[in-house]
């Protein structure tokens, strides 16, 4: 009985084990709901009823005092960091305020920025749609950046169908959202509501940590949906060690491109740059510099497999006088791209840069441009036309019947594989006994 027992209990504890593993990150806690007033729940970020709620300090809305520690927000990224990784769920408004970033007298900008040390090697995704339910459309979920508030992510970032609402502003400075000199991905879904007023950076809005690995920035929003001004790097006073890189794979690129910082005279870059452009409209102007590069052997490479360049405003080596020194040379690559792409990419492209072409490149038919142009124009009626016919449907089957099975599918499975351990253990429990005691009586008959 003892040799049984010792193979069938590490049977057991493996079937346990990937149970244990079986189990979705939520589960682990390893998603955090934020929204405004949290409400009567308690407190605890695991749904939206029981969104997280903020810390109280002495602190907060204090000038000079680190606020933004105080937020729930703030409490989430650093809960996932310390988990290594999660999501975030934007269930309702989250308006981030001056009094909810730090700043000083004088200040014209506050910044919600993290203080425990950027993480490049953590995860954290964002997002409004959770378990089947878009809380955008439900309660009007989104980060709104009011005052003189400004935004940096605390890690690698990955946003997904998340709004970034400008909110009143205080002064006519733009509306930041940072990278922190982490990886980032706007992904699928992610909007703007001020493209003209509402700029990316792949670094910081002001001084802050760098990270060794550069600076990277992925655009992948959807064509449907518009992105302002793109900078390589921060907005700070001082130069960017590492290289800078941006790609662009969905979405429409209303405003420009820069290689390198925000303010020209102040964020030189001492590296490299390197611009990705795979797919998505591009309408404003891809600069290679905007500040220079400290060192004299910085390139700019932009590569160009994709995307539609027909209404691009033009591909130049810098945005006017460069303060540091210009790129030992800016190079475009078009001999991955299609000839419709390649044709429009290189009119666009100033005199001084470098083009390579691939080698069977072939300057389109106006056939072949007339082709290229239709799809947007004769495809967007039919979508309009079949969306009604699909929206009367899905009330009655999406959220009646879809949400539910995605979310009890995998309580099912996890209580069907405990019990099968359970009955497994008793029945092994009951036949070693009945055997035992069978043993135990012809001993005693003899």
């Amino acid at each position: 009985m003892k040799k049984l027992m010792k193979l069938i209990l590490p049977m057991l504890a493996i079937m346990f084990l990937a149970t244990v593993v079986a189990l979705p990150a939520e589960a682990a806690g390893n998603v955090i709901f934020v929204k405004d007033n949290a409400g009567s729940g308690d407190g605890s970020g695991s749904s939206a009823e029981n969104a997280l709620r903020p810390l109280v300090a002495d602190s907060y809305g204090t000038p000079g005092a680190d606020n933004q520690v105080s937020t729930a927000l703030y409490q989430a990224m650093k809960k996932l960091v310390e988990l290594g990784g999660g999501t975030i769920v934007i269930c309702g408004e989250y308006e981030i305020t001056t009094a909810d970033c730090r700043t000083n007298a004088g200040w014209s900008n506050a910044d919600f920025k993290y203080n425990e040390g950027q993480r490049p090697d953590v995860t954290i995704t964002y997002t409004s749609v959770w378990d089947g339910v878009d809380y955008r459309e439900t309660a009007g979920a989104c980060i709104k950046l009011s005052g003189m508030a400004q935004f940096a992510f605390p890690s690698a970032s990955v946003t997904q169908d998340l709004s970034f609402v400008n909110g009143t502003r205080d002064n006519d400075n733009p509306t930041w959202i940072a990278a922190g000199s982490c990886p980032l991905t706007l992904g699928n879904g992610t909007t703007f509501s001020d493209t003209a007023n509402m700029k990316v950076l792949g670094g910081m809005r002001a001084n802050g940590p760098q990270t060794a690995i550069g600076t990277n920035i992925t655009i992948d929003i959807g064509d449907e949906n518009e992105v302002g001004d793109i900078y390589g790097l921060s907005n700070g006073s001082s130069a960017h060690n590492g290289n800078s890189n941006i790609t662009i794979k969905s979405g429409t690129v209303v405003g420009n491109i820069y290689g390198d910082g925000a303010i020209a005279e102040q964020t030189p870059i001492n590296g490299h740059v390197y611009i990705n452009i795979e797919g998505g409209v591009i309408k404003g102007n891809i600069y290679s510099l905007n500040g220079g590069f400290v060192n004299g052997d910085g390139t700019v490479n932009i590569k160009i497999t994709g995307g539609n360049f027909k209404d691009c405003a033009s591909i130049m080596p810098n945005d006017g006088e460069l303060a540091s020194n210009p790129a030992a040379s800016v190079t475009v690559d078009l001999s991955g791209a299609d000839n419709v792409v390649s044709y429009y990419a290189q009119s666009k492209i100033a005199d001084g840069i470098g083009t390579n072409l691939a080698a069977d490149y072939k300057e389109p038919t106006a056939e072949e441009l007339a082709a290229y142009d239709a799809p947007a124009e004769t495809e967007e009626p039919e979508v309009e036309t079949e969306e009604p016919e699909v929206e009367t449907e899905e009330p009655e089957v999406e959220p009646v019947v879809e949400p539910e099975v995605e979310k009890n599918n995998t309580a099912l499975i996890i209580v069907i594989v405990v019990v099968v351990v359970a009955a497994v253990a008793v029945a092994a429990y009951f036949f070693l006994k009945k055997k035992k005691d069978g043993a135990a009586e012809e001993a005693s008959e003899e």
